[in-house]
């Protein structure tokens, strides 16, 4: 069986998306994207997401939570760390294009 995939609701304000986090969900969690609308950033919104998705993790009996992000994204690292996220020593990011675009 492969893994579950969890599109998690996506709060609005005036019928307005400003924030989503699709996640990939086996012991190991996975953040696949997390997005907050800049016109709305630093008000919390992007915090309890992650708080959100972290506890849909913990529900679904997940033991960690992983993503990945632009070496150049700044305030997304910051964002994280400041959220309790840190690199994982001794480990890097491996990709393969399987379909030429």
């Amino acid at each position: 069986m492969g893994p579950d995939y969890a599109l998690h609701p996506i709060p609005t304000i005036r019928r307005a998306t400003i924030g989503d986090v699709t996640t990939l969900l086996g012991l190991t969690a996975e953040i696949d994207e997390l997005f907050v609308r800049p016109r709305v950033r630093a008000i919390g919104i992007g915090g309890k997401l992650l708080q959100a998705a972290e506890a849909a993790f913990i529900a679904a009996g997940c033991t960690n939570v992983v993503l990945q992000l632009a070496r150049s994204n700044d305030s997304g690292r910051a964002f994280y760390i400041r959220h309790g996220y840190s690199p994982r020593p001794g480990y890097e990011l491996l990709d393969k294009i399987l379909i030429a675009g």
